[in-house]
């Protein structure tokens, strides 16, 4: 039996500043098996791993545009000996050895701004790529918390169905 003095309309009073604030989809869901699940969807996806790499050896290639925009300096050393001939007065072979010691130093300057350009959309697509991966592997994580979802939906919906059929059974 319900009381008599029954409220028309129900309040909440909270303060809003106490409510956290989740910074990923992880920490929404506080679940070590879905974790783990996420986890071991992430290290063994091959597609992934692969654009992870691709990732890395982009990165790698950033250091060519980049480095056109400082001076270059090449370093040098040959050694070298020539047999001449036959010494006139002596008979002798004589022979000639030379060294040779090269230190070059060269510097394009950038007056319109192309080689920096050049770097700066190096770095653009690599960046691109970054934010590609990051795409993919939080689609992936997505998914794989979806499925989870699902899983669990339909077992608290068989366990709901059951418990109505057991009070079914019971009414009956």
């Amino acid at each position: 039996q319900l009381p008599g003095n029954l409220p028309a309309n129900w309040t909440a009073h909270f303060d809003k500043s106490e409510l956290s604030i989740s910074t990923t989809l992880m920490e929404l869901i506080r679940d070590e098996s879905l974790q783990t699940l996420v986890r071991e969807a992430l290290v063994n996806n091959p597609d992934l791993n692969a654009t992870a790499l691709r990732l890395k050896a982009s990165g790698y290639m950033l250091s060519g545009p980049r480095s056109r925009l400082r001076p270059r300096l090449n370093a040098g050393f040959s050694r070298g000996r020539n047999n001449q001939g036959e010494d006139g007065e002596t008979g002798e072979l004589t022979t000639a050895n030379s060294n040779r010691l090269s230190v070059e130093v060269s510097w394009e300057m950038d007056l319109w701004g192309r080689l920096a350009d050049e770097y700066a959309a190096s770095n653009y697509a690599f960046q691109e790529q970054e934010f590609d991966y990051l795409y993919a592997r939080d689609a992936l994580a997505v998914r794989v918390i979806q499925a989870w979802i699902e899983q669990v939906v339909i077992q608290r919906s068989l366990l709901i169905e059951a418990e109505r059929l057991k009070v079914l059974k019971h009414m009956e």
